[in-house]
């Protein structure tokens, strides 16, 4: 919780943009007061009962109740709390004792679905590695320790191990990864402390075990023609997406989530609440992108391309795990789906297309004053640039040799 010195002045200007925040007092830091989205101001006061529960004995509303009478009030109850009693026992701060795992249950259905596109990956990462150390544990109860313990063994062997459980016998370590569970749990828990189902967040101040590399990986052309003639090998809806990476240029889950009703003949019109922007983005179709969608047409009623398991989408963690698949079987350096789009801007640029259409062209947020009022598409400059870029590709995979690269 935030601490700060109250006073009439800070009181008054206290404001929150959650649905409800926690500050408490520096002098006093039982005596707290929460502020909601509304512009409420409850004063508490909040104490360690005989049980060991926390809870919270309610002082009331500011400006009803002063800030000087609320404080004195909660000098008042400290001194019952001394003696024994137990104001605050009809209102106990947590109603029940959550384990980590009915946590994790709550974040992912009341947040996580809620407000985030990739919450699948919130879920699996949760499933895979926390629970299976933390899961049965009270939530509340867990101490900074054993999160970094959790983390650095995910760090050093690859996956969560329960405590005296035997080792694998070929433990890999993955500390990137490590990295990602750490910032999963870390948003978990500061979601539960907002909506009181938690004391608070133990993943505060956790270091990050591993190094972060500047994502800038960008295929060469060599390995863009290898990889264009080894998806013959693949199914075919896998070969599909990774060529539409290749020829456009978007995100990975866009074009994994594409329909039927956002094509409008050689355009693909993607809706706003499936783009990281938020605003509608259209994409212009060169004759090759719009002939590998077509080739799809009638295998499923809404999705083009269709996930091999009927009853899910295409999913971007499958196509990220088919990408290493294949980077293993071709021996190259390590790719990812997203690389591909910035290879796809990389090239743009080479070929002389202004950074501002390489933008547009793949549909990068720009949030000025300008663009308020600027709703005019560049649909005939996307075009260009991506008919430029494709008759490039074509030539690179299937008409050059590897030397062309190398003069440029």
């Amino acid at each position: 919780m935030p601490s700060l010195n109250l006073t009439d002045r800070s009181l008054r200007a206290l404001s929150t943009d959650q649905e409800r925040e926690d500050f408490y007092d520096l002098s006093f830091p039982a005596f707290q007061v929460r502020v909601g989205r509304n512009g409420s101001k409850t004063f508490y006061f909040r104490y360690r009962a005989g049980e060991g529960v926390y809870r919270r004995a309610r002082i009331g509303k500011y400006p009803a109740v002063s800030l000087a009478e609320a404080r004195t009030r909660a000098r008042e109850l400290e001194v019952e709390v001394d003696r024994g009693e137990d104001p605050g026992r009809e209102e106990p701060e947590v109603p029940q004792a959550l384990t980590v795992a009915q946590v994790a249950e709550q974040y992912l259905e009341r947040w996580a679905k809620r407000r985030k596109r990739s919450w699948r990956e919130d879920q699996r990462i949760l499933e895979r590695y926390v629970l299976p150390v933390l899961g049965r544990f009270n939530a509340s109860e867990v101490r900074r320790g054993q999160i970094a313990e959790l983390i650095e063994g995910i760090a050093v062997r690859g996956l969560a191990r329960p405590q005296g459980a035997e080792p694998a016998s070929a433990e890999r370590g993955a500390p990137i990864q490590a990295n990602r569970v750490a910032a999963t749990l870390s948003k978990m828990y500061k979601w539960a402390n907002s909506v009181e189902l938690v004391e608070a967040n133990p993943c505060l101040y956790l270091v990050k075990p591993g190094k972060e590399n500047k994502k800038d990986r960008v295929l060469s052309h060599e390995e863009l023609r290898t990889l264009w003639h080894e998806l013959e090998k693949e199914p075919r809806v896998f070969a599909t997406f990774f060529r539409l990476a290749m020829l456009l240029g978007q995100r990975p889950g866009e074009i994994a989530r594409m329909e039927w009703s956002h094509l409008s003949g050689d355009v693909w019109l993607i809706p706003g609440n499936l783009t990281k922007s938020g605003r509608e983005h259209a994409v212009p179709l060169p004759p090759a992108a719009l002939g590998l969608i077509e080739a799809h047409r009638g295998e499923h009623p809404e999705q083009v391309l269709e996930s091999p398991r009927r009853a899910i989408r295409l999913r971007t963690d499958v196509l990220a795990q088919r990408a290493r698949q294949l980077v293993k079987r071709l021996g190259t350096e390590p790719w990812t789906p997203h690389d591909l789009r910035r290879t796809v801007s990389t090239n743009l640029a080479s070929l002389g297309v202004d950074e501002f259409i390489i933008q547009r062209v793949v549909g990068h947020a720009y949030n000025t004053v300008t663009s308020i009022y600027n709703r005019y598409s560049y649909l005939k400059e996307k075009r260009a640039a991506l008919e430029l870029w494709e008759q490039r590709l074509m030539a690179i995979c299937h008409g050059e040799s590897a030397q062309a690269e190398i003069a440029q």
